[in-house]
């Protein structure tokens, strides 16, 4: 003999549990949706950010903040030489003062790259930022 009302229990568990189970996977997939469209957003406005940037007529990072950028560069590969993991972390950090991550300085590069003026300007302009750094005891006293 089948025990009807023990039986009826379980089943009626057994509906409460599937239905869990089901709502749960239903959680999980929008979990994912959602988990995917933080990564696409984000990555989409930064790949629109750099093809607008790449059409402008003036680059993406300043002329003036790249010309600092570069020259605090240089420093940094005279002063850490024999200390590739300091430099890095030099460089890193001298990157976020300035908010230009790889891609900004990688498409300011590129935007430079279009024109051989561009070129000889900006490192007009860094060589006279250098020449501004020279030691005392090195230039000329009047």
């Amino acid at each position: 003999m089948v025990n009807v009302p023990a039986l009826s229990s379980y089943l009626k568990a057994r509906v409460c549990h599937d239905r869990f189970i089901s709502s749960m996977v239903d959680r999980f997939v929008d979990m994912k949706q959602i988990r995917l469209l933080f990564i696409l957003v984000p990555l989409f406005l930064s790949l629109s950010a750099i093809f607008f940037a790449s059409c402008s007529d003036r680059p993406p990072i300043p002329e003036k903040d790249f010309v600092d950028i570069y020259v605090q560069l240089e420093l940094f590969d005279v002063q850490y030489a024999t200390q590739p993991s300091v430099h890095r972390e030099k460089a890193d950090s001298l990157l976020r003062a300035f908010n230009a991550g790889d891609s900004l300085v990688n498409s300011t590069l590129s935007w430079y790259s279009r024109s051989p003026e561009r070129w000889h300007q900006f490192f007009t302009e860094v060589q006279k930022k250098m020449n501004g750094l020279k030691p005392a005891f090195v230039q000329k006293s009047r």
